[in-house]
């Protein structure tokens, strides 16, 4: 579910703006239906965010809209702005792009086009004036309390189809959508989000989309969306997955206690640290609820997480991974292979960590470089990147093949270490019974 757009929708109908929705993603819709759709509309403003990965299609997505209607304004906002807004005002046709958090920027900008305002002025923004001028604005202070921001709008999106989709485990069926989204769904699944901001600063992740400064909600603020999304939507499965939802455990553990005592009957997931696991943790987890902890461990090499500034041992994630077992039967991992400083010692050391503590990660993905992140200077710094429009062109989802290669290996050397890491790991959990005996 789109929780931003639908976030300021809110906002904005607050406001006194209507506001309708367009959700392409939901729907699958192909370019052909949505430029049908778009020369269809009827609007004074349109607005679009996501991640980098729809770097292209917002290109292309502006482009259309101002073909059709060239007059209207386009702001686009998100993941995939706030590192780059130059690039965005150079290489698309948006008016305005949104830097950080868009609740207060998106209803200033609403407010000043109906009034016929210039946008001069609005914290949070880069805008385009009239002779193609691109201005940037002083960028605008983080949200401090999270619970002033209002519940996401979840009409103006079509909800129905994410509480039929599930989040958080692999989804072998086929995405429902349409009419099928009223046949029985065993987990009716929905994310929801306690903190914004990371207290860290791991260099493969980009950190400042939502703010330097890491906030938390109220634990009463989270169970009472929970509650309202169970009470309308039947979701009987959350996702409390943002990365740092269990940092505070203060907090995570009141809304545990706030599960287990006005929710019971629910299910959810959520992420961890490895540093942050202990045993008294995992069992409140598992005892309000909890049937899946994710760590993004990224490594089995100290070198390669130290080179990360991942700032966690690896006694620390294998603490993590043994006591995450004893009370869940399994732990969800994800790794990263291709790092500046991967070896074939390190990609062994990592192997052999996996063996040691019987685990076969669910994803191996290859180092990305993303806008924002330290990776991302790293490829600039060493040429990896000359074109960096024609590279944000190229990025998307993590397929089967590197995008930018940081090791001595080359490409075909690279796609080999990750498969042959890949085939290990699943021979190797293969051997084992259900009671983790060896067979054979």
């Amino acid at each position: 579910f789109p929780e931003g757009l639908g976030i300021l929708a809110t906002c904005l109908g607050e406001a006194g703006h209507e506001v309708e929705g367009l959700d392409i993603n939901a729907h699958r819709y192909t370019k052909e239906e949505v430029a049908a759709k778009i020369a269809a509309a009827e609007y004074d403003l349109v607005g679009m965010g996501g991640l980098i990965t729809v770097y292209g299609y917002m290109a292309w997505f502006t482009g259309i809209c101002k073909q059709y209607h060239p007059d209207k304004p386009v702001i686009l906002g998100g993941n995939a702005v706030t590192p780059i807004p130059r690039l965005i005002m150079e290489n698309t046709r948006a008016d305005a792009a949104c830097v950080g958090e868009g609740e207060l920027t998106i209803v200033e900008v609403a407010d000043a086009l109906a009034e016929g305002r210039s946008l001069a002025g609005i914290a949070g923004i880069w805008y385009r004036e009239g002779d193609g001028t691109v201005r940037q604005n002083a960028r605008r202070p983080v949200i401090r309390d999270l619970d002033t921001i209002p519940l996401a709008d979840r009409d103006v999106f079509p909800t129905a189809i994410y509480t039929a989709n599930t989040v958080g485990s692999v989804n072998r069926r086929k995405w429902i959508d349409g009419e099928a989204v009223e046949e029985a769904v065993e987990k009716r699944s929905f994310m929801v989000r306690v903190s914004r901001g990371c207290p860290f600063r791991c260099r493969f992740c980009y950190h400042d989309f939502m703010g330097e400064k890491f906030r938390v909600r109220s634990p009463q603020a989270v169970i009472s969306e929970m509650e309202y999304l169970k009470d309308r939507f039947a979701v009987n499965y959350f996702g409390l997955g943002d990365d740092m939802a269990t940092f505070n455990r203060k907090t995570f553990s009141r809304i545990c206690e706030l599960i287990q005592e006005r929710m019971p009957d629910i299910r959810f997931f959520t992420s961890l640290r490895g540093n942050l696991a202990t045993d008294e943790y995992l069992q409140l987890l598992r005892d309000s609820g909890c049937e899946m902890v994710c760590y993004g461990l990224e490594s089995g090499s100290q070198r390669i997480l130290d080179a990360m500034d991942k700032r966690v041992t690896i006694e620390q994630q294998r603490n993590a991974v043994l006591l995450t077992q004893k009370h869940f039967g399994w732990a969800d991992t994800t790794f990263i292979v291709g790092f500046p400083g991967e070896t074939e010692e390190t990609v062994r050391e990592t192997i052999n960590f996996c063996k040691d503590v019987d685990l076969e990660p669910e994803a191996i993905f290859y180092a990305t470089p993303y806008p924002g992140t330290w990776l991302y200077g790293e490829a600039l710094r060493r040429g990896l990147i000359t074109n960096e429009h024609e590279f944000l062109l190229s990025l998307g989802e993590q397929g089967e093949r590197p995008v930018v290669n940081f090791t001595e290996w080359s490409d075909e050397e690279l796609i080999a270490i990750k498969e042959n890491m890949a085939r290990e790991l699943n021979a190797w959990n293969k051997e084992f019974t259900a009671d983790g005996k060896m067979t054979g």
